[in-house]
């Protein structure tokens, strides 16, 4: 199959419900898999959830379950967030399942008659919770009160580690140590980014030893058993990585759907996936997957998520509390902040302020009030018709697009997008077609092919919502990538905001004060909510108070920062009758390119004061809390100097 594309997530443990970081890597493998879709490729994306180990058996005994009842009931929690995050894999893997095991199974027996399986005695150090022994020098000194050392800890989860001594089986992985050498060396084996191929060799070049397959079954009793040896089971790395072939074959139908394309895995896992995994391949004959690119990890103020610290963030609370009666919204926006808030590859601060930013930004004002705008201009000017007439532009800012998903540069294919949504807006602001109606509808025609490139662009990332797009442009669905740039037939259809300004209800339910201790999707504890009193206010205005203001609706055409300050923005704000210029305290929410263009609304009557040297002439209006600030816009695209009242 020349045409296909192959991507695999890990599969997770489930000793513990799904979190921000399995998330993460499943939404990734989800947007590339949509993005060959819209190409025409054949594209199989498969995840799963790795159901042996000490770690799931000894989750299993704390409920007081066996193994196999505790499986049933966690992995359906990992297939319902997919399928809640709209996330759409053509296989979901369990290793329990029979045909996997019976695929580990005869690949043991033909490394065993191959000779390069080996039983010895062997002493070293153990970490029960990574599943894993380590050599003397791998561990991180845990020193005691007398300055000595206790064992040392495990380099991974930095948790104490025992001195075992047992019989165990070994594959000879050592001898594969040069191949997989130059096959990364080479790149017929990719990794990205480049920085993890250099970590990789530093690996290899410290020596690479046998790795333990098996453990005692008086020890562990959870696991594949060894075929050639029923007191032992297999190793969970070793029957977990088997998963990326034995799927394919079983799920998908078709063996030909190896080597894989890409393969998404955290960055702690990057040495099974780079040294193990391509030894135990080249051992059973099989070709090596195309590419490992091994992704950051998010942090939670200033520190690495961990449910040991409790600063893990539950995808499924963050949904509930910004849903706001839009789940389409809500998900959407948590796809597209995992993708465009960090380079893929590097790690990333997570914080509720930089979610509702950038949804706001990018979703609301960016995407949002561009589709209404175009909708309602069309609907206004144009009698709700006209035939759409994407430019040339269109399809370079395409190919650019494509060279940055074909990189797996997520964050830089969003900035793609989203430029093209700013600069289309700022094309309508320059035309004005509602002081040209004669000529509106040749920029309404390019906006609409700009829009309709949009939402192809945006499919991966926000899949229902570029949908919606598409439809209330009169197109059935957002349309494949490489017709996205050709004219077609605009019906438009005016409908709610594509994404309403993001609204966080922590307590339970609205209206209702948190219970004590209750914790919020950050595993914090929850604080009061300032919901009101019911208290009159002491003092009343009167309705020529409030026209006094001189509130107006205003569009800005320019905006800049001002030097040596952190917060100030100089805009230059159309008002219909004159052109303003403000002083805004807006500078830590709003990057000055996302405003060009972007109605605000004006108090026009304020007496003028001059700030840092520029003479201010009005202030824009924006709603404010303790997590930042919202500016104040109408919803539908009134013209500038529109009256508030």
């Amino acid at each position: 199959m020349s045409d296909a594309f192959y991507v695999t997530t890990p599969i997770y443990y489930v000793n513990d419900k799904p979190h921000i970081g399995h998330a993460y890597t499943t939404i990734a493998a989800d947007v590339l898999a949509r993005y060959y879709r819209s190409l025409g490729r054949h594209a199989f994306f498969m995840t799963g959830v790795d159901e042996h180990g000490q770690k799931v058996e000894k989750a299993a005994r704390a409920q007081g379950i066996d193994p196999q009842s505790h499986c049933d009931m966690m992995a359906p929690r990992f297939a319902d967030l997919w399928k809640r995050l709209s996330i759409e894999p053509d296989a979901f893997l369990r290793t329990t399942d029979k045909p996997h095991k019976k695929f580990v199974a005869a690949a043991l027996d033909k490394l065993n008659a191959a000779g390069l399986i080996e039983a010895r005695d062997f002493e070293g150090w153990y970490c029960t919770p990574c599943e894993r022994y380590w050599t003397e020098k791998d561990l991180v000194p845990e020193k005691t009160e007398g300055g000595g050392n206790e064992g040392g800890l495990c380099p991974d989860c930095r948790r104490p580690v025992e001195r075992l001594t047992e019989r165990n089986y070994f594959f000879l992985m050592s001898r594969f140590a040069d191949r997989i050498k130059t096959a990364i060396e080479t790149d017929a084996l990719e990794i990205l980014p480049k920085s993890r191929k250099n970590e990789v060799l530093g690996f290899i070049a410290q020596g690479v030893g046998d790795l333990c397959i098996s453990r005692p079954k008086a020890r562990l009793s959870w696991g594949i058993p060894i075929p050639f040896d029923p007191d032992y089971v297999t190793y969970v790395w070793f029957d977990a990585l088997l998963n990326y072939v034995s799927g394919p074959e079983y799920l998908g139908k078709r063996r030909e759907w190896w080597p894989a394309a890409a393969h998404l895995i955290g960055k702690d896992i990057l040495t099974t996936h780079a040294v193990y995994w391509p030894a135990m391949l080249m051992a059973l004959g099989l070709p090596l997957p195309k590419r490992i690119v091994a992704h950051g990890w998010w942090n939670f103020a200033g520190e690495k998520m961990s449910k040991s610290i409790g600063n893990v963030v539950d995808p499924l609370d963050l949904l509930e509390a910004y849903d706001g009666g839009n789940p389409r919204a809500a998900v959407d926006a948590f796809r597209y902040f995992l993708m465009s808030e960090v380079t893929f590859g590097l790690d990333g601060t997570f914080s509720l302020d930089a979610f509702e930013r950038r949804w706001t930004s990018d979703l609301s004002n960016d995407v949002g009030n561009l589709l209404s705008r175009v909708v309602s201009l069309i609907a206004k000017l144009c009698g709700g018709e006209l035939l759409a007439a994407p430019s040339e532009e269109d399809r370079s800012i395409v190919e650019q697009y494509r060279a940055a998903m074909e990189s797996f540069q997520f964050s830089r294919a969003t900035e793609i997008a989203l430029k093209l949504a700013r600069d289309t807006n700022l094309s309508i602001q320059n035309a004005a077609p509602w002081s040209h109606p004669e000529s509106a509808s040749d920029c309404l025609a390019h906006a609409a092919g700009a829009l309709c490139v949009l939402s192809a662009l945006l499919k991966p990332f926000i899949p229902e919502s570029a949908d919606v797009m598409a439809q209330r442009l009169g197109l059935p669905e957002a349309p494949a990538l490489p017709v996205s740039y050709q004219p077609y037939r605009v019906h438009v259809t005016i409908g709610e905001p594509l994404f309403a300004r993001p609204v966080r209800v922590d307590a339970p339910h609205a209206g209702a004060a948190p219970v004590a201790g209750q914790k919020n999707i950050s595993g914090q504890p929850l604080s009061a909510t300032g919901i009101s009193s019911g208290q009159e206010p002491s003092s009343f205005v009167s309705i020529a108070d409030v026209k006094n203001l001189g509130l107006r609706v205003g569009i800005v055409e320019a905006a800049e920062r001002i030097e040596k300050t952190k917060k100030l923005l100089k805009l230059t704000v159309n008002l219909g009758s004159d052109t303003r210029t403000l002083v805004a305290g807006i500078a830590e929410t709003y990057a000055p390119e996302t405003l060009i263009g972007r109605r605000v609304v004006v108090v026009s009557n304020l007496q003028p004061a001059v700030i840092r040297g520029i003479e201010s002439r009005g202030m824009v209006l924006c709603a404010a809390d303790d997590e930042g600030l919202s500016l104040i816009a109408p919803v539908s695209e009134m013209p500038a100097g529109s009256e508030v009242r």
